[in-house]
């Protein structure tokens, strides 16, 4: 009971940094089914409702959680959620076959100042530089995903060659283990499955594989199918709207959604205060991931040249 009252009284301090309520009509608010993942890159929606914010904002929202990103754009292809959250080789390589999926607002963002994932090895191992990952095993959420992505470009940019490396599907946070048995040579590791996975001092990061999509780059964004979009467009401004409010929330104050963020994800308190927390995306624009949709043409994730504007819904 103590640990509810005190996310509740974080809940209610908190709450200022959401815009006020909007005028909007008695009737009831329209129900909306969102599908996401309980990490901090994509805690928003998470956020809105401790927060009250989907209330305030007049939307009823039913969050459904997800372990991993794939059943996430399957619920929204499928119809069982309306909104989801991916990175956009994803959804660009659905939009090209023929599942036409848009952005309406940010998610979280990878940045050069707050790497929040890297390519992580054996401190005592031999792995020192991109090359001599040639040959080995390297383990990566899901091949031709955004991890496998930027691990091949940096791999490649490094001086080794990513078409002779092992890529081996493994969850995040059994990577660590894997690398310690030597099991795998490297593994991509996001946070918080990182700040565990280095904490004992046998592993270190190789490199920050992230990097070779840009400085400030987008994650993963929030995002539905374009005839919901089109039937339902105030329904997407309004919950983008909530989505950047929890994204400047998200910013300004780590320390207050720490506790947010523990509550769903079961991150332990340890961690929390040590893993490198996200930042979010505060607006939507195609610079943000261009290059990702550029360098999945030349690794041969996407089929075809994909315009990054063309994935950002028009509402």
């Amino acid at each position: 009971m103590r640990r509810v009252d005190a996310l509740r009284a974080v809940a209610g301090a908190a709450s200022a940094a959401v815009a006020p309520r909007a005028a909007y009509a008695q009737a009831a608010p329209p129900a909306l089914r969102v599908a996401a993942t309980a990490n901090d890159t994509y805690a928003q929606a998470y956020y809105a409702e401790a927060l009250g914010a989907f209330a305030k904002a007049g939307l009823a929202v039913e969050i459904q959680t997800f372990t991993a990103g794939g059943p996430v754009t399957s619920a929204v292809a499928s119809g069982a959620a309306d909104i989801g959250i991916a990175g956009a080789p994803t959804i660009a390589a659905a939009s090209l076959h023929g599942i036409p999926f848009q952005f309406i607002a940010c998610g979280g963002l990878y940045t050069a100042d707050h790497p929040a994932t890297g390519l992580v090895v054996a401190s005592d191992g031999p792995i020192r530089t991109a090359k001599d990952l040639e040959g080995q095993d390297v383990a990566v959420g899901a091949i031709k995903d955004g991890n496998w992505l930027a691990a091949s470009a940096w791999i490649d940019a490094h001086g080794g060659d990513s078409a002779k490396v092992r890529f081996v599907e493994l969850p995040f946070a059994e990577m660590g283990a894997a690398i310690k048995r030597g099991t795998i040579a490297s593994g991509t590791i996001p946070e918080p499955s990182q700040t565990r996975a280095l904490k004992s001092g046998d592993l270190r990061v190789l490199g920050h594989h992230f990097d070779v999509f840009g400085q400030r780059i987008m994650i993963g964004g929030w995002f539905a199918r374009a005839e919901w979009i089109g039937a339902n467009a105030a329904l997407a401004r309004r919950y983008a709207g909530v989505m950047v409010q929890m994204a400047r929330f998200g910013n300004a104050h780590p320390a207050e959604s720490a506790p947010l963020l523990a509550a769903v994800s079961k991150i332990d308190d340890d961690t929390m205060r040590t893993m490198i927390r996200c930042q979010y995306g505060e607006s939507l624009t195609p610079g943000s991931f261009q290059r990702q949709l550029d360098l999945g043409v030349m690794y041969r994730v996407l089929d075809r040249a994909v315009n990054a504007s063309d994935l950002i819904a028009k509402i």
